[in-house]
């Protein structure tokens, strides 16, 4: 499974800013508790929600 969609991050944010937490915008927007959490926590200390990059080195 690929990273979720920038779109839906960014719903996720908009709830954050109206004061939801991240366990209950996770549910809203159908993601896990866990990766609400660490959404939230990117969001706070680095402004953006983007997927870290996935994968380590390609093969020689």
């Amino acid at each position: 499974m690929g990273p979720y969609s920038k779109d839906l991050r960014v719903l996720f944010v908009r709830y954050l800013d109206d004061g939801m937490s991240a366990r209950a915008a996770g549910a809203v927007v159908g993601v896990s508790a866990a990766t609400a959490v660490r959404w939230s926590q990117r969001w706070r200390e680095l402004g953006d929600v983007s997927p870290a990059k996935m994968g380590g080195t390609k093969p020689l």
